[in-house]
């Protein structure tokens, strides 16, 4: 006799299909295998933690860490399915090494993807192979390296070096970049303005709340001195890293300016003062 199971029906929270588990999930199965390979944490944020789908622009993703809904995901994985068959330069047919069979593949592969299974790399083997840089017949560890020990460290620092160069003129790669940046300067912002406030996350001042409009001011007015060294973001690591002192307030922009313009006037009252005595 097998194991008896109360098999029941649930709602995907992903794709919002029902399936039939025996115990209560909160994923079908097909969305679990799917989001166990993209390794984030899929725990249900705020709808305003999560940004706007980047190719429909009116919903929302469905996780942090994702640029497409659900819907626009499906769209493009399929267009992208389509344009690799269209191309034949990309899917090319290849026979298998081990059986014979031909079988398309878009990379350069020896083995079908049955026979694959059965011929993976061995990485803790040595053979001996040629390297493309020094061209020295020397023992290579594994099936995937390239170069040889003496000359693997600088290979590889070269290609990472042209890696980044790539990536700097790539428009898709540079707007990214600019999101993860503003977000981990927003975040460390609203760590320190909740500190300075007490969690009240206004201005000390007046009370203004808008959170855009407030700022980090100087209580000693000395910086123009700090900025010499700290620029953008540094300024709220250090702030963080030298544990909130006590030489900061929050303010809202208008009485940062109206605060400066009164120190510049009571600096002007004490310098003419100092020139009439003189």
């Amino acid at each position: 006799m097998g194991r008896e199971t109360n098999n029941r029906k649930y709602i995907c929270e992903e794709c919002g299909k029902g399936f039939i588990h025996f115990r209560k999930v909160k994923y079908c199965p097909r969305c679990a295998s799917r989001l166990k390979k993209i390794g984030k944490d899929r725990t249900i944020v705020d709808e305003k933690d999560l940004r706007f789908c980047s190719r429909c622009h009116v919903k929302k993703v469905s996780h942090k860490g994702a640029y497409y809904c659900v819907e626009c995901d499906k769209n493009r994985r399929q267009e992208r399915k389509k344009l690799l068959k269209e191309t034949n330069a990309v899917y090319k047919e290849h026979i298998c090494a081990t059986c014979g069979e031909k079988y398309m593949s878009c990379s350069n592969g020896k083995y079908c993807p049955k026979c694959k299974k059965s011929h993976k790399p061995q990485c803790n083997k040595t053979r001996k192979a040629k390297c493309p840089v020094c061209g020295k017949i020397k023992i290579v560890r594994g099936n995937n390296t390239l170069y040889c020990a003496d000359c693997r460290p600088d290979a590889y620092r070269a290609l990472s070096k042209l890696n980044r160069e790539l990536k700097k003129n790539d428009p898709v790669w540079q707007k990214r970049c600019n999101e993860r940046r503003r977000e981990a300067r927003q975040k460390t912002k609203h760590q320190i303005v909740e500190h300075y406030t007490k969690g009240k996350m206004c201005c000390q001042m007046c009370g203004e709340n808008y959170f855009p409009m407030l700022q980090v001011d100087h209580i000693k007015e000395n910086g123009f001195e700090e900025r010499k060294n700290l620029h953008g973001s540094d300024f709220f690591r250090y702030i963080i890293r030298n544990n909130f002192p006590d030489d900061y307030q929050i303010l809202c922009a208008v009485c940062n300016i109206k605060k400066h313009w009164d120190y510049l006037k009571k600096y002007e009252k004490e310098r003419l003062e100092h020139e009439i005595k003189s």
